[in-house]
């Protein structure tokens, strides 16, 4: 194996694994909320832990929006205060 190959190969599992952590985080804010948490807290929980894996901003964007996309997240839509939404 070469080494471009083993790199290309560490990546992918790093993403993995970043992925799963992305979304570990946000089941745990959905099941611990109860109205007591914000979604900047939920974000805070996420990028410390991505942070803490060593990842960069643009693997954190990627793994943001892979975790959004697995787990169902509609992000065209905005909620205001009152709970409305719109585009």
């Amino acid at each position: 194996m070469s080494d471009d190959q083993a790199a290309l190969e560490r990546d992918e599992l790093r993403m993995e694994v970043a992925i799963q952590t992305a979304k570990d985080v946000m089941f745990r804010f959905e099941e611990n909320n109860e109205g007591s948490r914000s979604v900047y807290d939920l974000l805070g929980f996420l990028l410390q832990d991505l942070i803490n894996e060593g990842l960069c901003a643009a693997c954190i964007n990627d793994v943001i929006t892979a975790a959004f996309a697995e787990t169902g997240a509609n992000i065209s839509v905005h909620n205001d205060e009152k709970g409305s939404t719109y585009h």
